[in-house]
């Protein structure tokens, strides 16, 4: 079996199985048969470009050093303890230097990976609070400054309900514009990530386009009707003589 990255770099496709390909050893130069394609994968470290891999029958190439991966449909730990066991009743003197899960045998050359995406998601939390406050104030700032607007309209016959439906109309309606810009801009940026970086990053989050915008419009509805629902309380004839 060989690599995705090696049939590409031999073949030119994917599609090898059937062909042939020499291998050259130290015992002996052997012609084989491709009779598989395995996806590429990290090895040793992170995000470093795919290397040529070619997977050959251990009883015709003997490595004494041999790595094997297990995929498990129950718990990690079982896995690990089941793969020991099986390990121990091939061979009672075989020398087993790690037997772990794979994210414990990753820490080390992942370690910086997850710390920078830590970091980004507390940033962005602290960006997505500040901005909360911001649009908070503002919208309360903007909306209490037209206490004599609604002091009119109050006074040529406008309701509560009304006086409340128009001011969130218009205090959401610049809130929707920059969310739309946002989330637009967002995806296109793990687009170019996903170009760029050759991470396999969706270019549309679920979670990113749901959940992200609730705080900020829970947020622009306070700060719209707090003010709006104190102002449309006030008697017309106070909130005409406010300055």
């Amino acid at each position: 079996m060989i690599s995705e990255f090696t049939a590409r770099r031999i073949f030119g496709t994917i599609d090898a199985v059937g062909r042939q390909l020499v291998l050259r050893g130290r015992p002996r130069t052997t012609t084989v048969t491709v009779i598989g394609v395995a996806r590429d994968t990290d090895v040793r470290q992170v995000l470093f470009d795919p290397r040529a891999f070619v997977y050959v029958p251990l009883s015709q190439h003997y490595d004494p050093y041999l790595a094997v991966a297990v995929r498990s449909a129950g718990g990690a730990a079982a896995a690990v303890r089941a793969l020991r066991d099986a390990l121990r009743r091939a061979d009672q003197d075989l020398a087993v230097e790690v037997t772990d899960t794979g994210r414990a045998v990753l820490t080390g050359p992942y370690v910086f990976v997850r710390a920078a995406g830590v970091a980004a998601v507390a940033l962005g939390a602290l960006t997505l609070l500040l901005a909360m406050v911001g649009l908070y104030g503002i919208q309360s700032h903007l909306v209490s400054h037209r206490t004599k607007e609604i002091g009119v309209r109050m006074s040529f016959g406008a309701s509560e309900a009304q006086i409340k439906r128009m001011v969130l109309t218009d205090g959401y309606q610049p809130v929707m514009e920059g969310l739309g810009f946002g989330l637009f801009i967002g995806v296109a940026g793990r687009a170019i990530v996903r170009a760029y970086a050759q991470l396999d990053v969706p270019i549309v989050d679920p979670w990113m386009l749901l959940v992200t915008p609730i705080p900020l419009l829970l947020a622009a509805f306070f700060a719209c009707y707090l003010p709006a629902h104190r102002a449309a309380g006030v008697d017309p004839n106070v909130a005409l003589r406010c300055e």
